[in-house]
């Protein structure tokens, strides 16, 4: 079954307040077997408001609207889907009665605009709101059907709970859906998908969705079937296949940070880390001490922003750096090295590089990063040139640095074995 999900307000088409209903309704309607396929937002404007609605039942089984639902002037959705559906408002008694109590036990004077909450399309099932006065509705016609429902997010997520709602969106269920995501580093959106292009056209209840994310891509599968079984299956078929493939990229499952998946490898090998920064200055170390417990195995870092700090908190060799600069392989692995050692820890990483926008050259330009990473067997740097502006360079930096740190841990854990 297919949605679209309309946002009704001015302030939304804006930009002043920021869309968080669209995505929170799509994943909640995911498990009924429902996939939005259509989202807007539309200004409190009655006719661009009809014009949506009936674009959304063209694309789609289901329509839902937030917003709009209010006593004030602009609040019109109602008046607007009633004008799309061809359907007179109608008032319902009984949410009078519910908006009249309410005021009576916040000791209100309910004012006559209120009892505009109280109308809707013919035909309408009305859902009282267990956190607000505008109650939600699901309307049945021939074209389609409209579920409306309040802007505010603490009233959507309330309003879904209910049973009313819940038992409707059951009774739309004709398969189950069973959504997995797959994280990958080292290789583009572009490569990954070149190499899953067969898998991503051959089989119809299977639905693969790759997308990028700073220094990583992420794999949607979307495996649908008459039972969470046969999903469940179709899931763990493909992804026997997507490991012989390209497992060696993939590093977790779920929704799950890189961070959070090397923290786990460093207290499972009971490993710790440190690190030394250079043109990162304290973002690998506030990536890592942003997951709670990582005191366990991040023991601390040091920001050697300076090639005095370099030499004084990380041993690097001055002649290393008269030699070969502060952005080379020399430094990076004497900086990676020297914290591991004047630290005490089991792995240590160190970034130095150049991340713009001036200070490059011609044989070191803007971009240019060594990454070293040094435990107790070895110590090695390796060459990034990123590009992208001075944050972009930064977070590339931080990523890929955390990815070495996990495979530094992989590796040294299984030499103990």
């Amino acid at each position: 079954m297919k949605c679209a999900i309309i946002a009704v307000g001015t302030e939304v088409v804006s930009g002043d307040i920021v869309n968080t209903n669209a995505p929170y309704i799509a994943n909640f309607l995911k498990p009924y077997g429902i996939r939005t396929v259509l989202q807007m937002a539309v200004e409190d404007r009655e006719k661009d408001i009809v014009k949506a609605v009936k674009r959304g039942l063209k694309k789609a089984d289901l329509v839902v609207t937030t917003g709009g639902l209010g006593p004030t002037y602009d609040d019109i959705t109602k008046k607007a889907v009633a004008c799309a559906l061809e359907r007179e408002l109608i008032r319902d008694e009984y949410s009078v009665e519910m908006l009249n109590a309410y005021f009576r036990r916040a000791e209100k004077k309910m004012v006559e605009s209120n009892l505009s909450q109280c109308y809707f399309p013919k035909g309408s099932r009305v859902i009282q709101n267990p956190n607000g006065t505008a109650p939600a509705s699901i309307t049945h016609t021939k074209k389609g059907t409209v579920m409306m429902l309040p802007g505010p997010p603490i009233e959507v997520s309330a309003l879904l709970q209910t049973e009313d709602i819940r038992s409707y969106l059951e009774s739309l269920k004709k398969e189950e859906m069973i959504e997995t995501t797959l994280k990958f580093f080292g290789i583009g959106e572009s490569h990954l998908e070149e190499i899953l292009s067969d898998y991503m056209k051959k089989e119809k209840n299977l639905i693969l969705a790759p997308y990028a994310k700073t220094g990583e891509v992420q794999l949607k599968i979307t495996a649908k079937g008459e039972t969470k079984e046969e999903a469940q299956e179709l899931t763990d078929s493909l992804k026997e296949k997507l490991y012989e493939l390209v497992g060696e990229y993939i590093y977790a499952e779920g929704n799950v940070s890189l961070e959070e998946v090397l923290l786990a490898e460093l207290m499972k090998n009971n490993h710790t880390l440190v690190t030394a920064e250079s043109c990162t200055g304290g973002m690998i170390g506030e990536t890592i001490t942003a997951i709670p417990g990582s005191s366990e195995v991040y023991l601390g870092g040091v920001i050697t922003y300076s090639n005095p700090l370099k030499m004084k908190l990380c041993s690097v060799f001055r002649e290393t750096l008269e030699e070969y600069g502060a952005v080379s392989k020399g430094t990076a692995c004497e900086m990676a090295e020297g914290a591991r050692k004047n630290l005490g820890s089991d792995i240590a990483v160190s970034v130095t590089g150049i991340a713009g926008p001036g200070g490059g050259t011609e044989e070191k330009p803007v971009g240019l990063v060594y990454i070293g990473v040094s435990t107790k067997e070895k110590t090695d740097a390796y060459r990034f040139h990123f590009v992208g502006n001075r944050d972009k360079v930064r977070r590339l930096s931080v990523k890929n640095a955390l990815y070495l740190a996990l495979q530094a841990s992989k590796e040294l854990g299984m030499s103990k074995k």
